[in-house]
């Protein structure tokens, strides 16, 4: 039915409609009358209905696919913590936690208005779910996990050592045990967020404007970047293929800028390279590079 009254023209199905409205419709219609404005609200609160279902549709579509990519989120979180623990007295292990107490800490964290801040900074663009072990960690450890998981790559893993240890273990580690959560979780996108490309200093006012407007958008830390090679892995990614480099590759921006000798400043930048190499590298804080920016 087709609704029209002051200047507003609303097109519903007649199933959308009361049935008094509908006789009124009608006999409007032989008349050659226009509907009056009620007719016109009562059509668009029933759209509103409508869209109000839809939402309620995507947002129950977009938890079921979330919920999908929870095994291997917490298989990648699991592997971060047995590499972390191995060698360890038992009393200094961290304690594993399962899957069904992620599961509970995830529902809680993930929301629509976090869905909608990803989808608005990375458009288009698929996410991972990495779940991070939210504990305190050194740069001795961090630098221990990553190296556990070059034992599985072709190649072993590479850390500029000389270059991290000027960071401390709290800018590396990006944890917040405080807090009390087990979990640490993020979406990362699967592709370089749009718009982010430039020097240090370009990416850190780009990133400025898009935290004021979307105040959980962040930058993995070092750490979380590690745990999501172990989440890739998890998911069946090869790591080893032309691909790897722009699927892992992070830039940290948000980092102070670090001088070793005479070298141009730079900040932290982790990827596995297409060799399937894991990399702990440095980036020049003046080139252009790309990035990705995640949601907390």
């Amino acid at each position: 039915m087709r609704f029209e009254g002051n200047d507003i023209t609303v097109n519903a199905t007649a199933e959308e409609q009361p049935d008094e409205l509908l006789v009124k419709g009608s006999h409007a219609r032989e008349r050659g009358l226009k509907l009056p404005l009620i007719g016109a609200v009562a059509a668009q609160s029933a759209i509103r209905n409508t869209e109000a279902s839809q939402d309620t549709t995507g947002w129950l579509k977009a938890q079921e696919l979330a919920n999908e990519k929870l095994p291997s989120a917490h298989q990648g979180y699991t592997d971060v913590l047995d590499a972390l623990n191995e060698g360890c007295k038992s009393k200094s292990r961290v304690e594993v936690r399962d899957l069904k107490e992620l599961k509970a800490e995830f529902k809680t964290w993930f929301t629509p208005e976090r869905l909608a801040a990803y989808q608005a900074i990375n458009p288009n663009i698929p996410y991972d779910i990495i779940a991070t072990p939210n504990i305190e960690i050194g740069r001795k450890d961090i630098y221990k996990v990553a190296k556990a998981f070059g034992k599985d790559q072709p190649h072993e893993t590479s850390i500029y050592d000389g270059f991290y240890d000027k960071y401390t273990d709290e800018e590396l580690a990006g944890t917040h045990p405080a807090n009390c959560n087990k979990f640490m979780f993020s979406l990362v996108p699967r592709e370089y967020t749009p718009g982010v490309e430039g020097t240090v200093e370009e990416q850190k006012d780009i990133f400025k404007e898009l935290h004021d407007k979307h105040p959980d958008a962040k930058v993995l830390s070092v750490f979380e970047a590690i745990t999501r090679w172990y989440t890739l892995r998890a998911q069946g990614e090869k790591l080893t293929d032309e691909n790897t480099f722009d699927l892992t590759h992070i830039r940290h921006f948000n980092l102070p800028k670090k001088r070793v000798g005479f070298f141009w400043p730079c900040v932290p930048r982790l990827c596995v390279d297409d060799r399937g190499e894991p990399v702990l590298d440095d980036s020049e804080a003046g080139d252009d590079d790309s990035t990705r920016i995640s949601v907390e």
